[in-house]
């Protein structure tokens, strides 16, 4: 472990700490564990590519609700009918533009549950061990108050998509913490979308930590598009364990953003598992998108499929490290991990980082990186042909991230995808 770098004091826990008006008896465990970490810099190998100081090192100011209408959200979202919808306004949940009452589902609000001190509340929470992955996981752990609890019932399929809404808006910098947890029981369905997107001018930080259990059977969906201002800061750590024959897909699109780190940590817990991760990046100007995956396979004849893909402009900053690791007893393990990139200008970065820890001996593992610039040839076929540069340039980088995007099976969600990327303004 590096040392504590001390140029960097932490603002972001004093700030929250100041802004609580007090620490849950049952989570002031975690206050200890919290100081003896240290704040994580590019020392450290899971931050090696990616600046976090300035995160710890700002004063905050408590979140508070802006107005907003559900006419003016729908104006915002792709036009699809959700099963239901979940919709934070600068972190804190919104009951009025939200629906929740769905047959088979049991949503309800962490705020709600702990005032009420569910029965299931204590054993849900951090039954993953989130808190256990990092500072800012633990931070959550601890300071979290808003968020929602999501049961779905044995054997029940929802069709349509479940939304997750967070709009962020404000010029005073607030830190918004969101603490979900998901339980698919066996046998179930279910897909989510999570929309971050930042209404007009933001500058807040969004710690997000999201816990999913896919019980024995069960099959869920799970889909991120963020589309924030170059002033806002994401981190958003999903902690998954699956259970024996369930099926876990991933399908992350960061947009925009001024810093967006995604982590998606999956740990196979039986046999049979499917683990699909699929992702898109595409920062610009001075964007960093930063993608960090790991599957953990414990148990024999699991499958994992990971296929990302970046582009990267300007003097932005693109990000892919991904690991899987298979355990001495995971036998008959596939995994296949696969990061392709495109640089469209000299100023721009991109850090890719594969990584296969295998010790069993009976397995079939691939892992491939590459980055490279679009092929002159095929932008002189385009502009040999009336399409001028700029338009050629878009149309080449549409059949470059379609491969990942054409994967989704919601076309909407698709359609919404393909659109953020091509009004995106000086690709």
């Amino acid at each position: 472990m590096s040392k504590v770098d001390t140029n960097i004091t932490d603002s972001l826990f004093d700030s929250l700490l100041t802004n609580s008006a007090v620490v849950p008896e049952e989570k002031k465990e975690y206050l200890n564990e919290y100081q003896a970490l240290h704040i994580p810099t590019k020392k450290d190998e899971d931050w090696k590519y990616t600046e976090i100081g300035k995160v710890y090192d700002t004063k905050y100011v408590q979140a508070s609700l802006f107005s907003i209408s559900n006419e003016e959200i729908e104006e915002l979202l792709p036009k699809t009918k959700p099963a239901a919808r979940i919709c934070f306004i600068n972190g804190l949940y919104s009951a009025s533009h939200s629906k929740i009452a769905v047959q088979g589902l049991s949503i309800e609000s962490l705020k709600e549950s702990c005032r009420r001190e569910a029965c299931g509340f204590n054993a849900t929470f951090n039954a993953t061990k989130i808190s256990k992955r990092g500072k800012l996981e633990l931070l959550n752990t601890i300071f979290a108050s808003e968020g929602v609890i999501i049961r779905v019932a044995r054997n029940v399929s929802i069709k349509e998509p479940i939304e997750l809404v967070y709009l962020h808006q404000g010029t005073n910098a607030a830190v918004l913490q969101n603490r979900n947890i998901i339980v698919c029981e066996g046998g179930s369905k279910t897909n989510y979308i999570e929309y971050h997107l930042s209404v007009n001018e933001s500058v807040h930080f969004n710690n997000i930590a999201t816990e999913i259990v896919v019980k024995e059977n069960a099959t869920v969906s799970y889909n991120q598009t963020y589309n924030e201002t170059d002033q806002n800061t994401s981190y958003h750590a999903i902690e998954i364990t699956q259970e024996a024959n369930s099926s876990f897909d991933a399908h992350s699109y960061l947009i925009n953003g001024g810093l967006v780190r995604s982590s998606i940590q999956v740990t196979h817990g039986g046999s049979g598992c499917i683990t699909n991760l699929n992702g898109l990046y595409t920062p610009t100007n001075e964007q960093t998108l930063d993608t960090f995956t790991s599957v953990v396979h414990m148990y024999p004849e699991c499958t994992t499929n990971e296929l990302y893909k970046g582009v990267a402009s300007h003097k932005s900053t693109g990000i892919f490290v991904g690991r899987i690791y298979v355990a001495k007893d995971a036998q008959k393990t596939m995994a296949r991990q696969s990061n392709k990139n495109i640089l469209i200008s000299p100023e721009a970065t991109i850090h890719s980082k594969p990584q296969l820890e295998i010790w069993a001996d009976d397995v079939s593992c691939t892992h491939g990186s590459s980055i490279g610039q679009l092929n002159a040839d095929q932008l002189f076929y385009c502009q040999a042909r009336g399409i001028n540069r700029d338009s050629a340039v878009l149309l080449l980088l549409h059949a470059f991230v379609a491969e990942v995007i054409e994967k989704n099976e919601n076309e909407a969600l698709k359609e919404y995808v393909y659109d953020l990327i091509a009004r995106k303004e000086n690709f």
